[in-house]
């Protein structure tokens, strides 16, 4: 029979316009519950924009607050003996035009043979990056003359050529917490930094607005899938993410804009001179209220209680206007500091009730005329990961579960059993009995754009959601007009049984629709991806619970993907590089951190060529590098290795960081040149505690090669070293010790 918690969503469904009868997929556990295609309406007008964004608050405050009233069948209450009132409509909010790489760190050169520029290195290392062309934000960058760093709360140039005249040339100071930065042959500088918004606010005249998100965590609200770059700032009252652009002139930085936007950095990408960046926040509006304010004693009473709140609600949203609801931009003229509301023709809506709770913002800026306001792309949904290429941007982005449903997959019981309509717009099929099949309890949506046709400001092109969860960038991928995507799918029955399985889909663009050409399916039941790879016609995975899948998959027919090779081996890959189109290089853990080789030129039979496993004598230990690729830095014109280690005594407990070197070629193997140390750089310094009492590690951050030099870098300082002659260092330099304002550092 069907629950009343289940009954009582249908209810909602129907009685908000939301329940019809959509397509029809007929593949074996792919159906949507409560889960709606959320293709983007680009708003045309002010009233147009008002309307979609209330007409999507109100479905899912009708959803939430259905969900609180079922709650009462799951336990909460214990008299059944009135009935449910069902679900009211809630108002209506107008039409509103809405339906219910190969990686950069193989380096530049510098023009070796050219005599106008002898100070520079004639090759260097770069960022490592997902696309070749695409370039990734990071906290240190290098044009073979100067190495350019964030270090506390400055922005440091460093002389770095000749390596025997290692210095620091300037600093500059940054407002709030540096997160990471761009610099580009033209001399500009683009830095983020995540700053406490309160004076901000005061001197631009404008009074900060709560924000909101979904209680329903699980499935609404909160978080980001990828790291945060830099590390959590410190609390900030009213947090912005701010923007500073700056001009090199003989590696003198200057101002050149200051920008504020509401919301967290997220993530950004640079071709040329073009730089999108994604920030996202939560949801402004009236703020809304999901609880009763004494407990009732009756069923009856429980739902009174909360169609009283869903009535207020619905007052609160209707009787709002447009400015409760957009972001703000502010702009630093010197002293001065206006604000300006988000416009909206700058907005898409997704279908109302697709998405969940948050705004997502992708702000164009063009470094040519860096003064001018950057073009905003405003959506209203969270975003989990940005991929992008040349000419394709693609936000990923979590899908809106109803929660009484999942909560009845959950804790329903046989009793979930039932025929479940889908709503307008679903990419799924009714059920006619669960039966105890699984349930995917997460969706992504996918929104891509086209950065070619007006590279100022993305235009939206498509959207398509898939089943599962994306683990990082690396998931994402756009080769001949394709998109591929790798999730891990996350599923639960009515016996309480949670399991996993892993999906790998290929979309293309049908209209304003992603939809699914071809997919390999359940691939590895019972684990999930721990990394993913796409390169030209190829895809590769890696799952782990007890030994590490490596997955081939061939991808040159959209239409037939299929499954080519896989090898099982003990422990697991975390980080995938090309070394060419036939070979792998990882990093991850067996036992501790181990690096491979994989030889995947016969793709029937994928091999395991060449291992090197740090020893216990070495320290257990990780790297950054495992979940951070741009602290992998793979130097491919000399073939050599670098990344951040940090490691414990097994008996002693102690603690050293260093940046381990490697040759690495795909005939000879892989081998250890040593490690470099920055012990002597720390002093007295707790290496477990570092400096602020934690805030900034006492441990070394990244590795860059020039010609045949590396350089390691931690907040200690600069170490020079050659790489035949690791023993005694080049030059060293050490760096001021990192402050934050913002946090108490100084009784640290």
């Amino acid at each position: 029979m069907m629950t009343n918690r289940l009954r009582s969503s249908l209810l909602l469904f129907a009685a908000s316009g939301l329940l019809a009868v959509g397509c029809t997929n007929t593949e074996k556990n792919d159906e949507r519950f409560g889960v709606i295609h959320a293709t983007l309406t680009k708003a045309e007008t002010c009233e147009d924009l008002g309307n979609m964004i209330k007409a999507d608050a109100l479905a899912k405050m009708n959803a939430r607050i259905d969900a609180e009233i079922a709650i009462w069948d799951n336990g909460w209450g214990y008299d059944d003996s009135a009935p449910s009132t069902g679900s009211m409509d809630g108002g209506t909010a107008g039409t509103g035009g809405s339906t219910a790489g190969t990686g950069g760190a193989a380096g530049g050169t510098a023009g070796g043979t050219n005599t106008a520029e002898p100070e520079k290195a004639s090759e260097f290392s770069g960022t490592n990056t997902q696309v070749e062309g695409v370039d990734e934000a990071d906290i240190v960058k290098t044009d073979g003359k100067y190495i350019y760093l964030l270090h506390g709360e400055n922005f440091l140039v460093l002389n770095a050529w000749p390596s025997t005249e290692l210095s620091q040339t300037s600093s500059f100071g940054i407002e709030g917490t540096p997160l990471e930065m761009y610099v580009t042959d033209e001399g500009k500088v683009v830095v983020y930094s995540t700053v406490d918004g309160t004076n901000v606010y005061a001197e631009a005249g404008v009074t900060p607005r709560s924000t909101y998100d979904d209680y329903y965590g699980y499935y609404g609200g909160g978080g980001m899938a990828e790291p945060y770059p830099g590390g959590y700032p410190g609390y900030y009252a009213q947090p912005l993410t701010k923007i500073t652009v700056l001009q090199l002139q003989d590696a003198q930085p200057s101002v050149v804009s200051e920008l504020y936007f509401e919301g967290s950095y997220t993530s950004s990408r640079r071709v040329g001179q073009h730089v999108r960046t994604v920030i996202q926040g939560a949801n402004y509006g009236p703020q809304l209220q999901y609880w009763v304010d004494s407990y009732p004693n009756t069923k009856a009473e429980w739902v009174a209680a909360y169609e009283n709140l869903r009535a207020q609600n619905t007052s609160k949203i209707v009787n709002s206007t447009l400015a409760d609801w957009l972001p703000y931009y502010m702009i630093r003229n010197g002293s001065s500091v206006q604000a300006n509301l988000a416009r909206c023709d700058e907005f898409y809506v997704p279908t109302a009730g697709s998405t969940t709770y948050g705004m997502t913002q992708i702000q164009s800026l063009d470094l040519a005329s860096p003064e001018r306001v950057p073009h905003g792309t405003n959506i209203i949904g969270a975003t989990d990961t940005v991929y992008s290429s040349e000419d394709t941007f693609v936000l990923a982005a979590r899908a809106w579960m109803d929660p009484a449903v999942w909560q009845s997959a959950m804790w329903g019981g046989d009793d979930v059993a039932v025929a479940v309509p889908t709503a307008p717009n679903s990419i799924g099929t009714s059920r006619s009995a669960l039966s105890g099949d699984p349930i995917s309890t997460a969706y992504t949506h996918l929104h891509t754009f086209d950065l070619v046709a007006n590279p100022e400001q993305p235009q939206y092109t498509a959207s398509g959601t898939v089943p599962g969860t994306i683990l990082n960038q690396f998931s994402l991928d756009v080769h001949n007009g394709h998109l591929r995507i790798a999730t891990t799918d996350e599923r639960v029955n009515t016996d309480w049984d949670n399991s996993q399985v892993n999906h790998v889909f290929v979309l293309a663009a049908q209209g304003n629709k992603l939809e699914v050409t071809g997919a390999v399916r359940d691939l590895a039941p019972g684990e999930r991806i721990y990394s993913a790879r796409f390169m030209g016609d190829k895809g590769y995975l890696v799952t782990f619970r007890q030994t590490d899948p490596l997955f081939v998959l061939d991808l040159a027919n959209p239409a037939a993907p299929k499954l080519l090779g896989e090898l099982e081996i003990p422990g697991f890959s975390e980080y995938m590089h090309p070394l060419d189109e036939n070979h792998l290089l990882t990093i991850g853990q067996d036992g501790n951190l181990a690096v491979q080789i994989f030889d995947v030129s016969d793709p029937l039979n994928p091999l395991q060529k060449f291992k090197y496993v740090f020893s216990q004598e070495d320290m257990y230990g990780y790297s950054e590098a495992e979940t951070n690729h741009k602290a992998f830095t793979y130097y491919a014109n000399r073939g050599l290795l670098a990344f951040p280690f940090v490691g414990w005594g097994s008996y002693d407990g102690s603690m050293r960081s260093s940046l381990e070197l490697f040759s690495v070629d795909k005939d000879q193997g892989i081998f250890r040149l040593g490690s470099i140390d920055h012990s002597a750089l720390f002093g007295n310094v707790d290496p477990y505690g570092g400096y602020c009492g934690g805030y900034y590690g006492a441990d070394v951050r990244r590795g860059l090669f020039l010609e045949n030099f590396v350089y390691s870098i931690s907040y200690g300082g600069v170490v020079v070293n050659d790489v035949d002659n690791l023993a005694t260092p080049v030059a060293t330099l050490a760096l001021p010790t990192p402050t934050n304002a913002s946090y108490d550092c100084y009784g640290y």
